[in-house]
This record gives structure tokens, C-alpha cells and sequence, in this order.
């Protein structure tokens, strides 16, 4: 099994859609629900659609239907969405790919300091992106289930936020076996009131890693964070925390580690139709039968713009570096530059078009790769 296949979420969710979403569709109102079904079809030209050095290109064709379901109760509401993504390769012996995502959503106020807020979802994936074993589709299926618990209101001196959530991953076709796990995560944290647009905060989230056949890699990661919220200015909005990330292994033969955890994301709106956005993180991600564990830094900045007149743009640039903690050291740095258009055709209608190019440079070369997509889409609804 080869680990070092593996890409940044970021940066392949990046690569699918640059520009924002911009349709104001029409509900399906009932009695006690709205429905809301949208559709997505695009045609993209994809010259490294497998994310090798071998630079295996081919148009692709996705089909994404969608909908989502508001349910009114007496007190709260039910957040209902699902998406079946559909992707037809047209090169010689690509596979095609079905992809689903479900999830459900509520929150709960018990009273103005009590508030729960409740989540699952339910997701079926394919990829032959930067296959861990080649020739394989990276297939799995991905259950969580968690709460936020918040205790305070506003204008309190302190709140209280507890967190939990457990995600059960599964492989559907029987490869990538050692990346079967379970997760737990616990989190608390206390936010104190500066001002009424500023807080500081202390907080500490526990993950708990029990793996179904590569039992050698289970573990218990604890960050430890401080940081802050604030909202300086009508323009700008943001969040800081930073501190220590460490893990744990069960097993005594694997070396433990530790380093400098953070996360972030500032946004900065210079006019009410323009926003530029800063995201940056560092953590300890999980490894498999040949790394231990990755230790990685992400930062996006992305700068969204209405145009008038139903154009909208987006730029964005994703960095991302990963060292791997195994045998045979070894780095990687991906780049990723995206730029698109939209046009609100219709109010149930956008056209957009969007580039990507990406690349990755390694220490080992076997895993340097570029790639360049080109994609022409429509959106409807009713």
C-alpha cells in the first residue's frame, strides 16, 4: 500500500469549483416543508486526471443532481441534503465514477443560554485521483454523527462550547484496507467576552483513532489552543487559534510525536460586493502501513467579486506542504491556482467557466506532477 499517493482535500475540492454559488432558486413549498432541487452539468478538460507524472489526460462529463428539504417544526428546523455526482471519462480504460452525499442537520434552543446543535451524514465516494494502489479506485464509504452544545448567549461574559463527533470509514471495494478507521473527537472550549465584537478563547480537542486491520496505527491525538474571534470593523471578521497538537501511539514501537497546531480563517470585505478570504491550518494527519502519520500545513487566500450586471469571478491560490514520518523521509509542496467566471443567466440559471492548474513537487521526483483542467458548466433550478 502506498501511502504517498495521497493529496490534499483542499486542494481537489478547490480543483472541482472556483466560482461561488449564485442561483436563487425557486422552493417547492409544502404545508410544513420547503424542497429545493437543483442540477449541475459540466464538460471539463482534465490533462492529468489520475494526478501521476505520467500526465494521463481526458474530457470528463459530470452530472450532479441535488436537493435539498427544510422541514418546519414548532420550534426549530430539519436541514435535509443530498447529491449524486455522476463522472464519465472519455480515455481509453478510465473508469467511471458515482459519487453520494448525504447529511441532515438541526439546531435545538432549549432556552436563550442553551442551544444544541445536532449533524450526520452519510457519504459514497470514487476517485482515481492519485490512486493509493494504481490501477484501484480509491473508493469509500464515510458515516459521522455529532453535536455542538453551547452554553451562554452573546452578550455573556463566557460561554461554554462542547463538541463530539465520530466518523466510521470503510473501503467499498476491498483496497486501501489500512485506511479502515474510526474517530472520535471531543472538544471544550471557554470564550470570554472582550468587547461586543471580540473574544478570546482556550480550547482543548481530544481524537481518539482506532483502525479495523492496521491496529499498529492506533492513537490518541490532544491539541491544546488559544486564540481568538473578533469582528474589528463592518469589513473584516476572523479567527485564530494556536497551540500544541500531540499523538500517541498504542503501540510502543512507533515513535510519538508533537508539533505547533493552529487554525485560521480572516475575511476582509473592502466593498459589500467584494471579499478576500484567508484560511491557513497546521495539524497531524493520519498515516498508513508505511508512514506513521503526516504532518501538514494548508493556506488558502481566495478573492470573490460581483461585477453587476449577474458576472461574478473568483481567484484562489492553495499551498500545501507535507512531510511524512517514515523510513524514507520525504516532503511534498502542492501549488494550486484557480481562476472562473459565472454568469447569472437567469435567476434559475448560471454559466461559469473555471481553470485550474496545480503542481506538485516532491523529494522524491516519482510523485512530481502537473495538471491544468478546463471546465465549462451550467446550473439550474426551478
Amino acid at each position: 500500500m502506498n501511502s504517498y499517493k495521497k493529496v490534499n482535500l483542499a486542494v481537489i475540492l478547490a480543483m472541482s469549483s472556483t466560482t461561488a454559488f449564485a442561483l436563487e432558486p425557486a422552493p417547492i413549498s409544502y404545508s410544513i416543508a420547503d424542497v429545493v432541487p437543483t442540477l449541475e452539468v459540466s464538460e471539463s478538460y482534465d490533462d492529468n486526471y489520475l494526478l501521476t507524472n505520467a500526465e494521463t489526460a481526458s474530457w470528463v462529463t459530470s452530472v450532479t443532481p441535488s436537493v435539498g428539504v427544510t422541514i418546519y417544526g414548532e420550534k426549530t428546523t430539519y436541514q435535509i441534503d443530498y447529491a449524486l455526482n455522476y463522472q464519465a471519462f472519455d480515455a481509453k480504460n478510465a473508469d467511471n465514477l458515482v459519487n453520494h452525499y448525504l447529511s441532515a442537520s438541526t439546531e435545538l434552543e432549549f432556552d436563550v443560554r442553551n442551544k444544541l446543535a445536532i449533524q450526520t451524514g452519510y457519504n459514497k465516494t470514487q476517485s482515481s485521483a492519485a490512486a493509493l494502489t494504481p490501477g484501484v479506485l480509491n473508493s469509500f464509504n464515510t458515516f459521522n454523527a455529532g453535536g455542538n452544545y453551547t452554553y451562554g448567549t452573546d452578550t455573556s461574559t463566557g460561554n461554554v462550547e462542547i463538541g463530539a463527533n465520530h466518523v466510521q470509514k470503510r473501503s467499498d471495494n476491498g483496497a486501501n484496507l489500512d485506511q479502515e478507521n474510526d474517530s472520535t473527537v471531543i472538544s471544550t472550549a471557554f470564550i470570554y467576552r472582550v468587547t461586543d465584537k471580540s473574544r478570546l478563547l482556550a480550547e482543548i480537542k481530544a481524537t481518539d483513532f482506532k483502525y479495523i486491520s492496521n491496529t499498529n496505527l492506533n492513537s490518541k491525538n490532544i491539541a491544546y489552543l488559544v486564540g481568538a474571534r473578533w469582528e474589528a470593523t463592518a469589513k473584516t471578521t476572523g479567527n485564530f487559534k494556536i497551540g500544541i497538537e500531540t499523538k500517541d501511539f498504542s503501540d510502543s514501537s512507533r515513535k510519538d510525536t508533537d508539533l505547533t497546531s493552529w487554525e485560521g480563517n480572516i475575511e476582509w470585505s473592502p466593498l459589500t460586493y467584494s471579499t478576500v478570504t484567508l484560511t491557513t491550518s497546521q495539524k497531524i494527519e493520519e498515516g498508513s502501513y508505511t508512514s506513521n502519520y503526516t504532518n501538514s500545513r494548508n493556506s488558502i487566500v481566495n478573492w470573490a467579486h460581483d461585477w453587476g450586471s449577474g458576472y461574478t469571478s473568483n481567484l484562489n491560490y492553495t499551498n500545501t506542504d507535507k512531510e511524512y514520518a517514515s523510513t524514507i523521509a520525504r516532503k511534498d509542496t502542492i501549488d494550486a491556482y484557480g481562476v472562473g467566471v459565472k454568469y447569472a443567466f437567469r435567476r434559475w440559471m448560471d454559466i461559469g467557466f473555471d481553470y485550474q492548474a496545480s503542481n506538485q513537487r516532491s523529494t522524491d521526483a516519482t510523485y512530481d506532477y502537473n495538471r491544468n483542467l478546463y471546465k465549462l458548466s451550467v446550473n439550474i433550478s426551478l
